[in-house]
C-alpha cells in the first residue's frame, strides 16, 4: 500500500515537472516568435528638423535637416586618405554615376591589395567606377561605406519623389536605421549594417 502511494506521488511530480516544461518552453517560443518593437528616443531637434524637411522636402544642403545628413554622416563616412576621389565619390553618388562590382575571383590573379580610397595595403575585392568610364580598386570597408551612403541618398530622393509612403513616425525611424548603418560602415562594424 505505501508502494502505490509513493507510486501516486511520483507520478503526480513527473506530470507537474513535463506539464511546467512544457509551459516554459511554450511562453519561451511564444517570446521569440513575437516581433520586437525598435526602442528608440526621439532627439527633439533632429526631429524638428526632419519634421520641417517633411513638409517641404527638398535635397537642398543647406535646410537643416539635409545639412545635419551631409555634414554628420555623408561628409563624416567620405573620409578617406584619398580626399580628392572622396568628392569625386560624393558628386558621382548624387548624379547616379557610381558602380561598385566584386572582382571575380581567379586562380591566377590575385585581388588587388591597395585600396584606392584609403591608400592603404587592403585586399580589395571590388571594383568601383566613376561616370561609366574611370575605375578603382576598393577594399570592402569602403565599399560598405560608400553603399550606406547610396542607401540614405536614395531614400531622401525617394521621400521626396513620394515613393515611401509610411507615416511620419515611420521615416523618422527608417532615417535613424540608416543613419546608424552608415556609422557602423564607417567603423567596420559589418554585422550592424547588414538588414
Amino acid at each position: 500500500m505505501l508502494q502505490e502511494e509513493v507510486q501516486a506521488l511520483k507520478n503526480i511530480v513527473q506530470s507537474t515537472t513535463m506539464h511546467s516544461s512544457v509551459e516554459s518552453l511554450d511562453v519561451q517560443q511564444k517570446a521569440m516568435s513575437v516581433p520586437q518593437r525598435e526602442l528608440y528616443e526621439v532627439y527633439p531637434i533632429f526631429n524638428e528638423e526632419f519634421v520641417k524637411w517633411r513638409q517641404n522636402p527638398n535635397l537642398d544642403k543647406e535646410t537643416p535637416f539635409m545639412k545635419r545628413i551631409y555634414d554628420e554622416d555623408i561628409k563624416a563616412c567620405l573620409k578617406f586618405k584619398n580626399t580628392e576621389l572622396s568628392q569625386h565619390i560624393l558628386s558621382a553618388i548624387e548624379e547616379d554615376q557610381i558602380t561598385i562590382e566584386k572582382i571575380p575571383l581567379t586562380k591566377h590573379e590575385p585581388l588587388p591589395k591597395v585600396c584606392a580610397l584609403m591608400n592603404a595595403p587592403r585586399l580589395c575585392p571590388y571594383k568601383m567606377y566613376l561616370d561609366g568610364k574611370e575605375s578603382y580598386n576598393i577594399s570592402s570597408l569602403s565599399r560598405n561605406s560608400e553603399l550606406q551612403l547610396f542607401v540614405i541618398c536614395f531614400a531622401t530622393s525617394d521621400i521626396l519623389k513620394g515613393l515611401i509612403s509610411l507615416r511620419i513616425h515611420e521615416v523618422y525611424l527608417e532615417i535613424l536605421k540608416k543613419r546608424r548603418r552608415i556609422t557602423s560602415a564607417k567603423l567596420g562594424l559589418i554585422d550592424d549594417i547588414i538588414e
